[in-house]
């Protein structure tokens, strides 16, 4: 199995596209057989086919299942920890890493990231050279200090201001191997822990070995929760952390571990848009068509690989679409109790995305315009008596719906949670703890005003005009890189679609108001935010585009030249989504094909020098 694995971690984009390929045709022959037997699931073959081949392509390489976990926190300023060293060793880097402490330790103000660590070598233990100050740049990324040619008998860790380190290790760059080491003195009896997981050194570790981009607040985050550790510092709601929290439980804190969730979470939302889609459309090929363009888009293929909050948030507002969309095929007046449930399903998704990122608070607007819209319709065609009754019925239960629960589970989803060192005692002081959290993070997102050179405006994500680059790793003639933005095939066949579908809905049919109010009401917010903003902030607006996108297709009259259009456009969206797969996926590609060919214009699509 360690052999498996080790292959497909080292395999190049080319290899890649060739397993790819490989195990589509195979996944292909059974989904063929099932499209042809009399098996209710054969309507669902493609869906399977897709989305177990989007489970393939989203795992693969997605990150190691081993990392350091066991950290050494020293107690005070001044504490020395001495390795031993092979007599005949020597080394030219020192590779660190730091997880998080328990709790700050007298003498210094931190409890995540180490600082001032003196490093001092010896071959008698009385005379000293110190040739090394480490202090850690970013939380769980293997820091390398190049300390030219050392020959030492003996290593001297000196802590001068108290700080957490989770593993060390010696490289000798001319053997190409880490150095066997042993704790020869130290006062405390964790030093161990500083050498107790050299399995877990790699040479020229990557992404799949580190933090990269926000998981340095996410995991972090995570962390803190599945070991019941008061927060550092966080800024958004917690129950999307949380998920994250539960790949660590399974995994334990590795870059597969907080990963997971997200990732697993990615591949569910190809069937949710394919749900939704149905419901919209009625149609099995338009649901087909919907869901292959999703798994087609590179910024959902982006955010499914890396440990942020995005793909959780998302697929509860498509959740709580799906279930507005089913209120408004059920007839209030002649069903109350169905509409009822439909509504009930969507506040309670909708009280989940709150409790995901406060970006789900745009999409709720757009569920009140369709929800309004369809009891408005309704209202109007009905003449039951009893119709005020059932729109006051349902418009307190709304109240329920849409307003106590989702307040309810925004605050429940913070119990158990240790937001400040102080665990509240009661109620009253566990609400309070949330409402001063609320408080501070609202401060800190409004106050966000911070350049980058890689932040953006609303009016960019349009025209996918500025990507966020997210990692970028060098070799002589090789690279990996991580750059998140759409297929521009989605991004500017949306736009088509908004400005095309006015007129060709007014000929051919009635203009669907979900994925219009879905993707209007989360877009325009931003408008008028003035906060440090980033391309991965259109994610939310992607599936809505396709909706839209697809709304265009049905809306065009059913020949030849539609069906020719269609094919031709998914044929380049599926093409364009394989070539850009090194730079949405972070795998190794050829340094010239990334910066020459895939960069099409240098400062717009820029993936590495």
């Amino acid at each position: 199995m360690s052999g498996l694995t080790s292959m497909f971690e080292s395999l190049s984009f080319k290899g890649i596209l060739l397993f790819f390929a490989l195990f589509a045709m195979l996944t292909a022959i059974p989904a063929l057989l099932l499209y042809r037997s009399h098996s209710r699931l054969n309507k669902y073959a493609f869906l399977l086919w897709l989305t177990v081949n989007y489970a393939f392509l989203t795992f693969l390489q997605l990150g190691s299942l081993k990392s350091p976990e066991t950290t050494f926190q020293s107690s005070h300023a001044g504490e020395e920890v001495i390795l031993k060293l092979d007599e005949k060793a020597s080394f030219d880097k020192i590779y660190t890493t730091a997880l998080e402490g328990d709790t700050p330790v007298e003498g210094s103000r931190y409890r995540v990231y180490y600082h001032d660590i003196r490093i001092a070598g010896s071959n008698d233990l009385k005379n000293w050279e110190e040739f090394a100050v480490l202090d850690e740049k970013s939380y769980l990324k293997w820091d390398i200090e190049e300390c030219g040619q050392k020959d030492y008998d003996y290593l001297r860790l000196s802590f001068n201001e108290a700080s957490i380190l989770t593993e060390i290790g010696l490289y000798d760059s001319s053997s190409k191997q880490f150095l066997p080491l042993e704790i020869f003195s130290s006062e405390s009896e964790e030093a161990g822990k500083l050498i107790d997981e050299q399995d877990t050194l790699t040479a020229d570790p990557d992404y799949r070995n580190e933090t990269y981009f926000d998981e340095i607040y996410h995991a972090r985050n995570a962390y803190e929760i599945a070991h019941h550790l008061p927060f550092y510092t966080a800024v958004h709601p917690l129950l999307g952390t949380r998920f994250i929290a539960l790949g660590i439980k399974l995994f334990g804190m590795n870059p597969f571990g907080y990963r997971f969730a997200g990732a697993v979470t990615s591949v569910l939302l190809i069937p949710l848009m394919y749900a939704l889609a149905y419901v919209l459309f009625r149609k099995r090929k338009a649901a087909d068509l919907a869901a292959l363009l999703f798994a087609c888009d590179f910024m959902h293929f982006t955010t499914g690989r890396i440990a942020t909050l995005e793909p959780f948030s998302l697929f509860f507002i498509l959740l709580m679409y799906l279930f507005m969309a089913l209120f408004r095929r059920t007839e209030i007046y002649h069903r109350p109790f169905e509409a009822l449930k439909w509504l009930f399903l969507s506040g309670l998704s909708m009280a989940f995305a709150w409790s995901v990122k406060w970006t789900a608070i745009y999409a709720s607007v757009g569920l009140a315009f369709i929800f309004f819209e369809h009891l408005f319709r309704c209202w109007r065609k009905e003449e039951n008596e009893d119709k005020a009754a059932i729109t006051l019925m349902i418009i307190i239960a709304c109240f329920f719906f849409f307003v106590l629960i989702p307040m309810a589970v925004y605050f429940l989803c913070y119990i158990g949670i240790r937001i400040y060192d102080h665990t509240p005692v009661n109620l009253l002081e566990h609400l309070y703890q949330v409402a001063d959290y609320i408080k501070y993070a609202f401060t800190y997102h409004a106050g966000l005003d911070d350049t980058h050179p890689y932040s953006s405006r609303w009016f960019m994500w349009l025209i996918d005009l500025r990507p966020i680059w997210y990692y970028v790793k060098y070799y002589d003639d090789n690279i990996r890189s991580i750059s998140c933005f759409n297929n521009p095939l989605i991004s500017y066949g949306g736009i088509a679609a908004l400005l095309m579908l006015p007129y060709c809905r007014k000929v051919n049919g009635r203009f669907f108001l979900l994925p219009f109010a879905g993707y209007i009401t989360l877009l325009l917010p931003w408008i008028f935010i003035s906060r440090t903003a980033f391309a991965y902030h259109y994610y939310p607006c992607i599936p809505f585009l396709i909706l839209l996108i697809i709304d265009l297709f049905e809306a065009i009259k059913e020949d030849s030249v539609r069906r020719k259009t269609v094919a031709v456009y998914l044929f380049f969206t599926i093409l364009l989504f394989l070539a850009y797969l090194p730079v949405s996926g972070g795998f190794l590609s050829s340094r010239f094909y990334v910066t020459k060919i895939l960069a099409v214009v240098r400062g717009w699509w820029y993936f590495g020098g």
